[in-house]
C-alpha cells in the first residue's frame, strides 16, 4: 500500500514537471496569447482533465508557474542589476551582462508574462503585483528604503540599460558585449552627486501623432483598443465598435488583425528616434545633463501611462510577428532602452521626480 501511495506521489510531480516545462516552452516558442490549456497538455503529455486539476484556466496555470518558479528567476535576475550597479565596478556589469544575455530563456518567459499582466487581471493579481513589489525593492523606492533619490535614479536608470539589451535578444538582435565605456559610465551614477533639477517646460514628449482626419479613425480606434484591453482581447467587433463601422468594414479593408495594427502603428506611431529628436535639438542651448533630464521628466509622467502600454504591447507581440517588425527591438540602443524605461515605469509609475541629473552630469550610454 505505502509503495501504490509513493507511486501515485511520483507520478504528480512527474506531471507537475511535464506540465510546467511544457507551459515555459511554449510561451517561449509561440508566445502567450497562442498558449491554449489543451496545447498545454500535448505538449506535457498529460490529459487536458490533468491540467484542470491544477488550475482553473490558463492564466491561473500561468500564475502557478511564476510562484513556482519564475518569481525567484526574475528576483535573481533583477538583485544582480542592483548588486553590480552599487558596486560602482565596470567589471561586474560587464559580467552580469554577459550572464543574462547568455541564458535568457527563463527570463524571457517571465518578461512575457509580466507584460501580459498589464492586460489580464487574473495574472496582474499574482504576477503584477508580486513584479511591482520587486521591483520596489530593487530600485530602492519601497517606503522602508534608506537610498537617496539620486542612488534610486541610478539603479532605475542601469536597470533600464541592461534589461533594455535583453529585450533586444528576445527580438534576434545581436548585440555586441557591453562595452568598457559604457560600464564605466553606468557605474558612475551610484556614487554621482545629487544635482537639483527644475523643470524647463519648453517641450512635451508626444509618443502619437495628432491627427484630426477622420481618415485615421480606424487607425486611432485600433490602437485604443489594443491600450486599453491588450492585443490578445483587442478583437475585430471591439475595434470596429470604437471605430463606429462593421467588423466585415475592418476585414474589407485588411487581411488580419495583425496587419491593421502593423498599419495603424506605421500611421500613428513616433519612433523613439522621433520623440527624442526635439530634445536633442535643445542640447546646444541648455546642456546635455539638464535636457537629457527634462526629457525623463517628462517622458516619465504618469500621464504617459497608456503610451507605455500600447508600446510595451507591440513589442511583446512583434517577437513572435513579422508584421510588426518595427517593434522589433533592434540593435539600436535608443529604442531597446526606451522600451526598458516603459516596462519598468508601467510598474513604477511615480519616477518621473527622481534626481536624474547628477546620472547625466557623469555621461551618457545613449
Amino acid at each position: 500500500m505505502a509503495n501504490s501511495k509513493q507511486t501515485r506521489a511520483e507520478r504528480v510531480i512527474q506531471n507537475d514537471l511535464a506540465i510546467y516545462t511544457a507551459l515555459e516552452e511554449l510561451i517561449s516558442e509561440i508566445g502567450w496569447d497562442a498558449v491554449t490549456v489543451s496545447g498545454v497538455a500535448k505538449k506535457a503529455g498529460v490529459t487536458v482533465g490533468a491540467i484542470y486539476a491544477r488550475a482553473e484556466n490558463i492564466s491561473e496555470l500561468a500564475n502557478n508557474l511564476w510562484q513556482r518558479s519564475l518569481e525567484i528567476t526574475i528576483w535573481n535576475y533583477f538583485n544582480s542589476i542592483s548588486v553590480a550597479a552599487r558596486s560602482g565596478n565596470p567589471q561586474k556589469l560587464i559580467d552580469v551582462s554577459k550572464v543574462h544575455e547568455n541564458s535568457i530563456s527563463l527570463i524571457k518567459v517571465g518578461l512575457e508574462l509580466i507584460v501580459a499582466s498589464v492586460f489580464d487581471d487574473e495574472l496582474n493579481e499574482v504576477i503584477g503585483e508580486s513584479f511591482s513589489g520587486l521591483l520596489k525593492k530593487q530600485l530602492g523606492i519601497s517606503h522602508d528604503t534608506q537610498l537617496s533619490g539620486q542612488r534610486q535614479a541610478a539603479l532605475f536608470l542601469v536597470t533600464s540599460f541592461l534589461v533594455g539589451r535583453v529585450l533586444a535578444q528576445f527580438a534576434g538582435a545581436e548585440l555586441s558585449p557591453l562595452s568598457q565605456e559604457e560600464a564605466q559610465t553606468l557605474a558612475g551614477f551610484y556614487e554621482a552627486p545629487e544635482a537639483e533639477h527644475l523643470p524647463l517646460n519648453i517641450l512635451h514628449v508626444e509618443f502619437i501623432r495628432n491627427s484630426e482626419s477622420n481618415d485615421l479613425l480606424i487607425e486611432k480606434s485600433t490602437l485604443n483598443s489594443i491600450t486599453k484591453w491588450g492585443y490578445r482581447k483587442a478583437t475585430f467587433a471591439r475595434i470596429a465598435r470604437q471605430a463606429g463601422v462593421t467588423p466585415g468594414a475592418l476585414i474589407t479593408g485588411h487581411s488580419s488583425k495583425l496587419e491593421l495594427v502593423a498599419h495603424s502603428a506605421e500611421a500613428l506611431l513616433f519612433s523613439p528616434q522621433q520623440v527624442w529628436q526635439p530634445f536633442e535639438e535643445q542640447i546646444p542651448k541648455y546642456g546635455s545633463p539638464e535636457i537629457r533630464t527634462e526629457f525623463l521628466f517628462e517622458y516619465l509622467k504618469p500621464q504617459n501611462l497608456d503610451n507605455w502600454k500600447l508600446n510595451i504591447e507591440l513589442a511583446r507581440i512583434a517577437g513572435i510577428s513579422p508584421e510588426l517588425r518595427q517593434f522589433k527591438t533592434p540593435g539600436d540602443a535608443l529604442q531597446r532602452t526606451h522600451l526598458a524605461v516603459m516596462l519598468l515605469a508601467i510598474f513604477l509609475p511615480d519616477l518621473h521626480n527622481l534626481p536624474f541629473k547628477g546620472c547625466f552630469k557623469v555621461g551618457a550610454t545613449t
